[in-house]
């Protein structure tokens, strides 16, 4: 499972690896020596373990956050039943229609 199909639940339309951080670099626009060119490759096949740790905490919260938010909104329809263990269970799924009138 990817960090991205984690936090959104869908594959990602373009193939990319967070773990493999080869986007991190410095931006240039001027033509580089072979030596520059090689260093700057070299900075871009590096991992950057801090990066990486700030973008996974920060997707880790962000979920965290959705399920409070969730939660907070549907209180009042999420209800904990505390089915014991090899109890069987019924389902309905079906979508009830409030009774007006």
């Amino acid at each position: 499972m990817t960090p991205f199909y984690a936090a959104h639940r869908v594959k990602p339309l373009l193939p990319f690896d967070i773990m493999e951080a080869t986007f991190l670099t410095a931006k240039f626009s001027k033509q580089l020596s072979t030596a520059s060119l090689l260093a700057i490759c070299a900075c871009m096949l590096q991992k950057h373990d801090e990066d990486l740790a700030k973008i996974h905490d920060y997707v880790l919260a962000t979920c965290y956050a959705s399920t409070w938010e969730f939660e907070r909104k549907n209180i009042n329809c999420i209800v904990d039943y505390d089915f014991k263990t090899r109890k069987l269970v019924l389902v309905l799924n079906k979508k009830i229609e409030p009774n007006i009138g």
